[in-house]
């Protein structure tokens, strides 16, 4: 496919790692949802159970102030200017996320921020055989 296509829809995690920062996030899919270490996600498909990889394109991951009450609480482990926009990891326990933003989210290290997963941007590998899922 197109560079376009391989970005937007890889067909595999190799073709996946190789555009840039993405997160893999494991869990599983029981009952038509994905199960993961910080919650559950409606995919919204007719599925078997199986465990799987969502990978979530760093730009899918907002920033939220720590008074938000939706989401996933994380700290800012490293900050790194780019131009017009800010790369951020942020820390939740073991995991480390990568995000983007935009210059007007001015989050700093060690600041405490609400992650919001996208997960509907989400591609999801069968993680066994590291194939992409067509619902």
């Amino acid at each position: 496919g197109t560079p376009k296509e391989l970005y937007q829809s890889p067909s595999t995690i190799d073709v996946a790692n190789f555009f840039g920062e993405k997160n893999f996030i494991e869990g599983e899919i029981k009952d038509n949802k994905f199960v993961y270490a910080f919650g559950v996600y409606d995919v919204g498909y007719n599925s078997e159970n199986r465990k799987v990889v969502a990978m979530i394109k760093s730009e899918k991951i907002k920033l939220c102030p720590k008074k938000t009450d939706t989401g996933i609480l994380g700290r800012i482990s490293k900050r790194r200017y780019a131009g017009d926009r800010i790369y951020y990891d942020l820390t939740v326990g073991e995991y480390i996320f990568k995000c983007q933003s935009n210059l007007e989210s001015n989050f700093q290290v060690d600041e405490e921020v609400i992650i919001d997963i996208d997960f509907k941007k989400a591609v999801f590998f069968d993680k066994q055989t590291k194939k992409r899922i067509s619902w």
